[in-house]
């Protein structure tokens, strides 16, 4: 009878809209999400055993400048950089894990939206059969209009079924996109976490190679090396007085307008931890260590290896390294950054460099790891902002000490304290 035919077609079409299953990687999935949760167990202990690194090297870095401290320094130092590798590398294996994660959710939901494509065809085809009969053959085939009336009930009941499952598939639709996305994060993720991997072992290699080379020079003897001290010193005064009389004499025009005034919030921090060891212009250490008795911006101290990120996003005019040169002592390795609102802002004393000149960076980015290069007393991040019409990159050939690298050299008004533009 065509009542059957029609009830048999509608039971059809409920049971093919309900095509969606259960996760068919379940197994898989749980047993990622437990190594997952074991790797951010490991990772959590080494962050603590970091900290621990970090405070003891805080706690010699105030103490007096000696041999036996500075190379405490330089083992501990290389000691909380090879737990950083550790760290980096666990990281690593987390987002692989998380990527993989993904790729079965991925897998999942196109495993599901193809089932439901074919079911969702099959159910228009029934349809389809259904709907080629006319009103009148339903009406003539059954005994009683309760009958018809039950009929038109179930059609719609399947029409709110198909409707409901075109929505699902939207829906996994949308959701597969998103994990897609998640995957490309993820992954970029990873790279430049590779690429910290590689910087914190060429750093580790810098640390070692230091120790050596202060074990060599000093031959282990405290004498050795105050006296090593007091000649670099020495050397350092007749560069600074230099370079104080030769930007005295620049005499570059800065038009105040021409870069953004005095205001809280915006630069961000260039640390994520951030202990102020010198502020800029006149202080007390800056009339003991610096000819002109002004110190050109604010020192951060800082372990060897840490991240040093951009203040605000900008472009790499250059990069350097003092150290190229024997006897320049100076910024070391440094970066210098330059700003759409006319200002430009200098990274000193660097382990690393990420960036390359030209190269785009975001607020918050990553541009090259801490350290000690240059001339120091100890690890720290050196920062200055320059008014960016005001300063220049050259090669600074009327030094002494420095006369073969390249060096950012601004007119005394064109170095801005950096502390007007930081957080308050």
């Amino acid at each position: 009878m065509l009542n059957f035919q029609i009830l048999k077609k509608i039971i059809i079409v409920i049971f093919l809209c309900t095509f969606f299953t259960g996760v068919v990687f379940a197994e898989t999935v749980d047993d990622l999400n437990k190594k997952i949760s074991d790797q951010k167990g490991k990772l959590e202990q080494l962050d603590a055993e970091i900290k621990k690194i970090n405070s003891d090297l805080q706690t010699t870095g105030v103490e007096k400048s000696t041999l036996q401290s500075t190379l405490k320094t330089l083992e501990s130092s290389r000691k909380k950089l090879e737990k950083d590798i550790n760290y980096t590398q666990g990281n690593i294996s987390l987002t692989n894990l998380n990527i993989n994660k993904l790729a079965f959710s991925i897998d999942d939901k196109n495993q599901k939206i193809e089932e439901g494509r074919r079911a969702m065809g099959k159910s228009i085809r029934v349809l389809s059969e259904i709907d080629s009969i006319s009103p009148l053959e339903i009406i003539l085939s059954n005994q009683s209009m309760g009958d018809v009336w039950n009929y038109a009930q179930a059609l719609v009941t399947v029409n709110h079924e198909v409707q409901g499952n075109i929505r699902e598939l939207q829906g996994l639709a949308r959701d597969l996109e998103a994990d897609k996305q998640a995957t490309e994060v993820k992954k970029k993720e990873l790279e430049n976490q590779k690429k910290l991997l590689g910087a914190q072992k060429q750093t580790v290699e810098v640390t070692k190679q230091e120790k050596t080379q202060v074990l060599k020079e000093t031959q282990n003897k405290e004498s050795l090396y105050q006296k090593q001290l007091a000649t670099k010193k020495a050397q350092k005064e007749a560069f600074e007085k230099a370079l104080f009389d030769f930007e005295q004499q620049l005499k570059i025009k800065v038009d105040p307008s021409s870069y953004a005034g005095a205001k809280s919030g915006i630069f961000g921090w260039p640390l994520v931890k951030t202990v102020i060891t010198q502020l800029f212009g006149s202080t007390a250490d800056s009339k003991r260590l610096y000819t002109s008795g002004t110190h050109n911006g604010v020192d951060f101290g800082i372990p060897v290896g840490t991240s040093v990120n951009a203040v605000l996003a900008g472009t790499v005019t250059a990069t350097g390294n003092t150290d190229l040169q024997s006897g320049c002592y100076s910024y070391g390795k440094w970066v210098l950054l330059k700003h759409s609102n006319g200002l430009s802002t200098l990274y000193g004393h660097l382990s690393s460099i990420a960036v390359s000149p030209g190269n785009s960076v975001d607020k918050g980015e990553r541009i090259g790891l801490s350290g000690n290069t240059g001339y120091s007393t100890g690890p720290h991040l050196h920062l200055t902002v320059f008014a960016t019409q005001g300063m220049r990159v050259q090669i600074y050939s009327s030094s002494i000490g420095c006369k073969k690298v390249t060096i950012p050299i601004a007119d005394k008004s064109a170095y801005l304290d950096p502390m007007v533009y930081l957080p308050h």
